[in-house]
């Protein structure tokens, strides 16, 4: 029940971004994953989503207060719903290890997955929140104009400033994102100093 008021009333705006701390009454470890066959990717990637505490808090909701509490829906409620059945399962089953329905069907995910094939984590990510924010135009309309329940996470923009030289006029652009690539230098050892280390 008190997990449940802080929901409703994080659920207008940007709160959630803000919620950090841990939802009450879970594990502070999720069980571990079983590797269904080349599905390393898939489980690595679900275990960093798992413990983010904005997006735990959301699933955690009993399913039938789950879709009306979180800011804009839950987008593709199949997908959603296989994340927040997995989080859930993670953060709260006593098992010490079960393998995620996401591993056997990737296919809800995107159609270029398939089972069994090892493939990019980064990229897996990708296909995950453009499949867990899709919406129809009925979910759209129903929304109130509010982003997923992903976006509303995980969505930022970033701006670039171009300024003729000449004239000193600024050209500013705005692009969307849901993840950024950030480059690692090389030389960048592991304990934050430079030489020897891997990036």
């Amino acid at each position: 029940p008190e997990l449940n008021a802080n929901v409703r009333a994080m659920s207008d705006g940007d709160a959630w971004a803000g919620q950090l701390e841990w939802p009450a009454d879970t594990n502070a470890i999720g069980v571990g994953l079983c590797n269904a066959g080349n599905s390393c990717f898939v489980n690595s990637v679900l275990q960093c989503l798992t413990h983010c505490p904005p997006l735990a808090l959301g699933c955690l909701q009993p399913n039938h207060e789950r879709e009306p509490g979180l800011p804009g829906g839950l987008g593709s409620a199949r997908v959603m719903a296989m994340l927040c059945d997995h989080i859930r399962s993670a953060l709260t089953t006593d098992a010490q290890a079960f393998t995620p329905s996401l591993a056997s069907q990737m296919h809800e995910v995107s159609t270029q997955l398939t089972p069994g094939q090892q493939e990019d984590s980064h990229e897996f990510l990708r296909f995950l929140f453009d499949a867990a924010s899709r919406q129809t135009a009925a979910e759209r309309k129903a929304a109130g104009g509010k982003r997923p329940f992903i976006e509303s996470l995980f969505f930022g923009q970033m701006q670039s400033t171009v300024v003729c030289h000449a004239c000193g006029n600024a050209s500013v652009r705005t692009d969307d994102f849901l993840d950024l690539s950030l480059e690692i230098d090389a030389e960048l050892g592991a304990d934050g100093g430079r030489g020897g280390g891997n990036a």
